[in-house]
């Protein structure tokens, strides 16, 4: 009976041997310095591993090879701090090429992780290596790519038994003083024969064979920590790094301890019954059974803490997690044992099943409950999250063991009510046989498991890999200038390339791009560009692999610009597939610049909920970025297409001209929209949520402040203010709010009409500004003002002559590119505008930040700001773990909680589509470092929005009809050190 129970484990424990589960166990490569597959600026000063479990500098190796194979010299191999990184230093600086690390890491479970990866160091001034293209980028970025060695069939079987073994001798003698116990019970159980010495005929054959499989499988654990090394050679000190090789030795030391105590006990029988030895009569050898049953208990107990105490279970745990962990192995053990001792006990008839039931029944039930307790805390702690139950392999074998501890459970419940009474019937030998067969199971897993990387502290899928997937964006230098890359989707196949030229003194008459990739060999595409509006420069390529791409652009017969790298390719991770973001934007059009902003900023939001822990549970958002090139008809086409090839879980980012075209594609598709750039018009449509102001606060809001700050310090009787706006439903919907409170705040309006700026010339501009006759001009007009504002530009250029009025714009208007092509006008202060965030908060500060850092080249803008605040309304609303449905985040969209401080409000609920209702005015600063000394009170500028100014809050206080006025607004934006500026005077700073 016993054979055949152990039978049927051995072929459970094969089918639980045979997954693939156990490989992707163990030290697993979370990040490298410098960075995997691309350009480092410098030489390192040392090359470092990041790993996601305990390594051992002794039994690990990195090597690293030059251009050629050529090895280079580095320092011996050191472990970090927290003994979860490795690190060598080359002895000598690195000099520009590409490298390659092949690692082997020793994990302190004792398995071995082999990976490699390249990496590249730039030559003077940022120049890529020689063979940078070999670097391969996404496709081959050296993270999740390791071989581990796996402990195999043998492996796994020996530690299998070792702790069945283990068990066994703990069980058997555990049953064997339950049972003496029972026959020193009073009168009730007085009438029972004798149980002990029926059992223990039974048992004690089976314990010296069980001590000498428990060694057996001792010794092959120990045989295999110290010759499982990187270079395959025996190193015997592997047995005292780390906490596992320690529990290996303390596991040989008890076997050792073990065996000498049981010979000595053997030898004092002997010296003290020299005459017993040579009779065959059992009953007359003088052996002390009480003393061995003692060894052997004493022994499984010592050796299911060393198997506790090993491998992935170690690892961070504190001291309440250690004293749980020994608790629960010891506890099961126990219910294993037992188990396994009364199937021994009863075969042949010599102990009935019902009285090693009853015996038994205590033990298992303390150890059942001891190890389900201890077993939920270690789920708990090794798991960390829901979602690692789900995708994750130390968390489906949880899950597959906790069904069978339950199964198991039932079948003990159901052993243990037909043995609760001296006359009850007793267990079924059949039923016993099921259990057994389970717990051995159950103990399979749990050795599956010590081999298993556990949850706890590894990233969720949304925080593995690149945290900002998408379009790929790039400066490169040329020698005219700057050129803004971008190529959209990021995706492998169909995909637009976009430069745009700045600083070109005159347009290029051709521009053509050389795209290469070490994931391509010999696919290289050439492409001409064509000219779509302004400096602006686009060609459609079909992309035929995922990796590092290299651009190698050419403006006329320029070829001195170096290389930009794009990475292009979709995050993998196991077990959670990426959800799309869709992002519609004119990326190529009259509105690109403003536009690739608004997604730069997105793009960073979209980093930040990655890094948090993604979506719906840890899966990683995507942008779906598609380039509309501002009309709105192909934004409608393109957004339509966009739902029958993929499952956007909303609309963020859509930008340009044609952005109510996606719009409103958008929301028949039936998902929630974000709209922060504030070109989209106002909507009542359900579903929209406008982050940008609403235009008619907007000018509500301004007009407030002409009354306010400006009519006080105008030349008196002067309260006549000009309103230029757009003839569309943002310029209407502007000089309605205009008017809705030019009576309140006492001045007089006259709106001209869209375009009339253009057509002035400029004397009859500086006499319509002129400020002895105007208190202010408030603009507003799509496409950046578009010819009304080149009427201004050509203003601020020409001689500065005359006092101007405050020029006042709305969100669409107001950028950094207008105020530095309006020349004098902008630099002065002329120039304000509404915006409803503010530069002046810690998360715009962050934003700001982060663009410089991220993206080399780039600058923070306005447009940036608004398209990361849009990307946090949407983070507001996926923090936690619920379905991702276009209904759960509008009911959250609808009334939002506060979601970032950049923004003076959100939307109101009543109408989502048109905006916010309170805006601040913002004026640009531009003061050299060393004009006014700090000490005397001035502000040092390094230079942030502009390349040597920055914004500032013209107003503390905020205005609209959303916001009190005039009182102060105490969730306004925080004011500047110095008092904020009231519209500049003329020729002052």
């Amino acid at each position: 009976m016993l054979r055949r129970t152990l039978a049927v484990a051995a072929v459970v424990l094969g089918a639980l041997c045979a997954g693939p589960a156990a490989a992707v166990a163990h030290p697993l490569l979370l990040q490298t310095a410098p960075a995997a597959e691309l350009v480092a600026p410098r030489s390192p000063g040392a090359i470092r591993l990041q790993l996601s479990e305990p390594v051992v500098a002794r039994g690990s190796r990195m090597e690293v090879t030059g251009p050629r194979g050529v090895k280079i010299a580095t320092g011996p191999v050191v472990r970090s701090d927290d003994d979860k990184g490795l690190s060598v230093k080359p002895k000598r600086p690195l000099r520009s090429a590409v490298y390659r690390v092949r690692w082997t890491a020793y994990g302190d479970d004792g398995h071995l992780v082999r990976g490699d990866f390249s990496f590249g160091v730039a030559g003077k001034n940022g120049v890529p290596p020689a063979g940078a293209e070999r670097l391969g980028g996404i496709g081959a970025s050296g993270l999740g790519g390791e071989q581990t060695d796996q402990d195999g069939f043998v492996g796994t079987l020996a530690r299998w038994l070792g702790i069945a073994a283990a068990s066994f001798l703990f069980g058997a003698v555990a049953l064997l003083v339950a049972l003496r116990r029972r026959d020193r019970a009073p009168a009730a159980d007085a009438a029972e024969p004798s149980t002990v010495d029926a059992a223990a005929g039974q048992l004690r054959p089976l314990l010296p064979l069980t001590f000498l499989l428990a060694a057996v499988a001792a010794s092959e654990s120990i045989i295999a920590r110290i010759v499982n090394t990187a270079d395959g050679s025996v190193d015997i000190g592997l047995l005292t790094s780390g906490a596992t090789g320690l529990a290996e030795s303390a596991r040989g030391l008890v076997i050792v301890l073990a065996a000498v105590a049981l010979v000595l006990v053997s030898r004092r029988g002997r010296e003290k019954h020299p005459d017993a030895a040579a009779t065959d009569d059992d009953d007359a050898r003088p052996v002390d059974d009480g003393r061995r049953d003692r060894i052997y208990g004493v022994a499984g107990v010592a050796l299911l803490l060393t198997y506790a105490y090993s491998g992935h279970a170690l690892a961070g745990v504190g001291a309440f997690g250690l004293v749980a962990q020994g608790f629960h192995v010891i506890a099961a053990g126990l219910w294993l044992g037992g188990l396994l001792a009364v199937l021994a006990a009863t075969r042949d008839g010599a102990l009935r099943p019902l009285a090693g039931a009853r015996a038994f029944a205590p033990l298992a039930a303390g150890g059942l409950g001891l190890a389900i307790v201890t077993g939920v805390i270690a789920a708990v702690r090794e798991v960390d999250r829901w979602s690692l139950l789900r995708w994750s392999d130390y968390g489906r074998v949880v899950i597959v063991k906790s069904v069978l501890v339950g199964l198991v459970t039932l079948a003990g419940a159901w052993a243990a009510w037909r043995s609760r009474r001296p006359d009850s019937p007793g267990p079924a030998v059949r039923g016993l046989k099921f259990e057994a067969v389970g717990v051995l199971a159950v103990v399979a897993l749990a050795a599956t498991l010590a081999g298993l990387a556990q949850g706890r502290g590894r990233p969720l899928p949304a925080q593995s890999g690149v945290l900002a997937p998408g379009p790929a964006f790039a400066t490169a230098l040329l020698g005219t200038g700057s050129g803004k890359v971008t190529l959209t989707p990021g995706r492998k196949g169909p995909s637009r390339f976009v430069v745009s030229l700045d600083g070109a003194k005159s347009a290029p008459a051709r521009v053509s791009v050389r795209l290469a990739c070490a994931c391509a060999p010999g696919k290289d595409i050439r492409a001409d560009l064509t000219r779509s509006a302004g400096t602006t420069w686009k060609a459609d390529v079909d992309l035929p692999a995922e990796g590092q791409w290299f651009a190698y652009l050419t403006v006329d017969k320029d070829t001195s610009a170096s290389p930009v790298s794009l990475a292009v390719g979709l995050p993998r991770t196991d077990g959670s597939t990426p959800r799309d973001l869709l992002v519609v934007a004119d990326l190529s059009g009259t509105g690109a610049a403003r536009c690739r902003s608004h997604l730069l900023g997105l793009q960073l939001a979209v980093a930040r909920i990655n890094a948090e822990g993604g979506v719906d549970g840890g899966h990683k958002l995507q942008p779906l970025v598609i380039d509309d090139g501002g009309d709105r008809a192909t934004s409608t086409r393109l957004t339509t297409a966009a739902f029958r090839d993929s499952s956007p879980v909303a609309l963020a980012g859509a930008c340009g001209d044609g952005a109510d075209g996606a719009v409103a594609a958008a929301t028949k598709g039936g998902i929630p929209v974000l709209a922060g750039d504030p070109g989209t018009s106002p909507t009542t449509t359900p579903g929209v949520f406008r982050v940008a102001a609403d235009p008619f606060a907007q000018g509500y809001g301004l007009v407030q402040y002409v009354g306010l700050r400006v009519v006080p310090i105008s030349a008196p009787g002067v309260r006549r203010v000009e309103v230029v706006a757009g003839d569309d439903a943002i310029g209407r919907r502007f000089v309605a709010g205009v008017k809705a409170q030019a009576a309140t705040a006492g001045v007089t309006v006259e709106v001209l009409p869209a375009g009339s700026l253009a057509k002035r010339s400029t004397a009859e501009l500086k006499a319509l500004l002129d400020r002895e006759r105007v208190a202010a001009l408030l603009f507003d007009g799509p496409r950046g003002g578009g010819p009304d504002a080149d009427a201004l530009i050509r203003l601020g250029r020409g001689k500065y002559d005359f006092p101007p009025a405050p020029i006042l714009v709305s969100e669409r208007v107001l950028s950094e590119g207008f105020v530095v092509r309006a020349g004098t006008l902008g630099r002065i202060g002329v120039i304000q505008g509404a915006s409803e965030v503010s530069t002046q908060t810690a998360d715009a500060v962050a934003y700001s930040r982060a663009i410089r850092t991220l993206h080399v080249g780039e600058t923070p803008t306005f447009d940036g700001i608004r398209g990361y605040v849009t990307g946090l309304a949407l983070r507001s609303v996926v923090e936690d773990d619920q379905p991702l449905d276009a209904g759960n985040l509008e009911r959250k969209l609808v009334s939002p909680s506060v979601f970032t401080d950049a923004l003076l409000a959100p939307w109101s609920p009543k109408a989502t589509g048109r905006g916010t209702l309170a805006v601040i005015v913002v004026s640009p600063q531009f003061l050299a470092s060393g004009i006014t000394p700090v000490a005397q009170g001035g502000q040092r500028f390094d230079g942030t929005y502009f390349p040597d100014g920055a914004w500032i809050n013209a107003s503390v206080t905020a205005y609209g009809p959303g916001a009190p006025v005039p009182s102060q607004n105490p969730t306004a934006p925080v004011p500047p050190q110095t008092p904020p500026a009231a519209p500049a005077a003329p020729g002052t700073p």
